[in-house]
């Protein structure tokens, strides 16, 4: 009888082929799923709720309500308020919420919360709150303090990230504008950030004594620094620095705040792209004759007294000290307290602490702790306790309470657009 001569190299090649094909159809089915689980988890997470925002409607929240977001949602907000002028809080609200919670904050201050829900708010609730309750056409159940109109509904906001669950994901803000600023919220036990759909123009890492209290760049963050400074409350605005150069800088800048070893606020501020006829001494002499002036009286020609205010720049000395780097100039103010500054390649850097401005101007000759910043970093507490905020309503307050549990605020680019980060991490 004649064999068969079946090459059964050739029948293993096809066996691994197969085994290839079923891998590649089994990786492609479990691709599909998840898939289609996360768009499906995107549809049912979309913020339709945002169409029950009332009129007037300035920042509009939704939170997704899931097993995966609550525990931090309630980290964050159950201390707070939901509605101005009452007590509820997200807990007092979770076992009526089916899914989703819009809350909406009012141009006049006031709070209000939307809730998709399958349960009836019960009376007692309503009663023991002070609420009221208004079904809109959605199915949305909206509770506040008084009656609100309807019509809000532009605060549109956009489907959760793929994803989400796995990146922390809580969330979403809507702020009302021309064009409305969406930014998603994303959290884990020390850290809340804030991606905004505000492009980027930026932001250079930059190293800064581990014992700041506020750094800014207006590099990035343009027109912000001398509205800030005014703000605040510390040694370099009561020398009215930014008021008395500000009509002769206009362009980019750095502030610096630090704490020293005495418990002292010390401020820096550099002025970048300086034109090139620049004299720190000059400019020293008219910060320190601004900053005491003197009244004249002059006699006019009726015979009545007037007094003016006049400054004598001219009068004023200017210390050239040795520092062993660039040359540093020194003036003296009120009492003991003294002005410094230098030319730093085409910068200006003037500040009320000499240790402070050498850091600056070399850091590499002056050992510091350091940490590392980007647009803005500043301590929590140095935000809500020195900088007056007198733009936001005293309803707002609750912002205080938010806040209050992390140590630093930031402002870094990232993926091309700004993020705020809030962190437990402390500055070096």
């Amino acid at each position: 009888m004649q064999r068969l001569n079946i090459p059964l190299s050739r029948h293993r090649k096809t066996t691994r082929h197969n085994k290839r094909v079923v891998w590649l159809l089994v990786a492609t089915a479990i691709l599909a799923i998840g898939m289609f689980i996360q768009l499906t988890g995107r549809w049912y997470t979309r913020a339709t709720i945002l169409s029950a925002a009332p009129v007037d409607t300035i920042v509009a929240i939704h939170l997704p309500i899931n097993p995966t977001t609550i525990k931090h949602q309630l980290q964050l907000l159950n201390a707070v308020p939901l509605i101005s002028n009452r007590s509820l809080t997200l807990e007092d609200l979770l076992v009526y919420i089916d899914g989703d919670l819009g809350w909406f904050l009012l141009e006049d201050g006031t709070r209000a919360v939307a809730i998709r829900n399958s349960i009836e708010i019960p009376e007692l609730l309503l009663k023991n709150f002070g609420l009221v309750a208004q079904e809109t056409e959605s199915g949305f159940t909206v509770l506040s303090e008084t009656l609100l109109a309807e019509g809000g509904g532009e605060m549109d906001g956009k489907s959760s990230p793929f994803f989400a669950g796995l990146r922390g994901y809580i969330g979403q803000i809507v702020i009302a504008d021309e064009l409305p600023i969406q930014a998603s919220l994303f959290i884990d036990d020390d850290t809340l950030v804030i991606n905004t759909s505000v492009k980027s123009q930026g932001g250079e890492p930059y190293t800064v004594p581990s014992g700041t209290e506020l750094f800014l760049s207006t590099a990035a963050l343009p027109n912000i620094l001398d509205s800030l400074v005014s703000s605040l409350p510390v040694s370099l605005n009561e020398f009215q620095v930014a008021e008395r150069i500000s009509e002769l800088f206009r362009g980019e800048k750095h502030l610096l705040i630090t704490n020293n070893s005495q418990n002292q606020l010390q401020t820096l501020i550099e002025f970048i792209q300086i034109p090139e006829e620049t004299d720190p001494e000059e400019i020293l002499r008219f910060i320190s004759a601004s900053n005491n002036p003197y009244f004249q009286e002059k006699v006019l020609n009726d015979g009545t007294v007037s007094k003016e205010i006049r400054v004598e720049p001219e009068n004023i000395t200017v210390a050239e000290i040795s520092s062993g780097l660039l040359p540093v100039y020194q003036v003296a103010m009120n009492g003991a307290d003294q002005m410094y500054a230098s030319l730093n390649n085409e910068s200006l850097v003037i500040s009320t602490d000499k240790d402070l401005l050498l850091y600056w101007i070399s850091p590499k000759e002056v050992q510091l702790n350091t940490c590392e910043a980007s647009m803005f970093l500043a301590k929590t507490d140095f935000i809500l306790e020195q900088i007056s905020l007198k733009h936001i309503h005293s309803n707002y307050s609750f912002i205080n309470t938010i806040f209050s549990r992390f140590s630093t605020i930031s402002i870094e680019p990232m993926g091309g657009s700004m993020s705020l980060i809030l962190s437990s991490a402390e500055c070096g």
